[in-house]
């Protein structure tokens, strides 16, 4: 009986440094991906929140501090016309990586509320 060689003459790490680094790309473009969607949930709900608050009839100056409380560094323009209150959130600029993957601009608007 003959001995028994091990002929793959390092094959098993060459897959392995190949395999590793992509596989730790994929987890953090899904990372990334999960994170974006929790900064664009946030963005659309702190836009509709104001909407209401300001067809309500809050003060603009409180609704805008609350925004920001949630959203350091965003930028809320508000506006009243035709009945309805649109409230536009934009995020902040970003740098770095952060840059790469843009939150939207959140527009939402809500019908004024009549006082009788």
């Amino acid at each position: 009986m003959g001995s028994v060689r091990n002929t793959d003459g390092g094959s098993v790490t060459a897959e392995f440094a190949i395999v590793v680094p992509a596989v730790i790309a994929v987890l953090a473009l899904v990372v990334g991906g999960i994170a974006l969607g929790r900064d664009a949930l946030a963005h659309t709900t702190a836009a509709h929140q104001a909407a209401r608050a300001l067809a309500r009839g809050d003060d603009p100056v409180q609704v805008r501090d609350r925004v920001l409380a949630h959203l350091p560094g965003a930028t809320v323009d508000m506006l009243s016309a035709d009945g309805e209150t649109c409230v536009t959130v934009r995020p902040p600029a970003g740098g770095g990586v952060r840059a790469w993957f843009a939150v939207p601009v959140v527009r939402a608007c809500a019908p004024r509320d009549i006082s009788p």
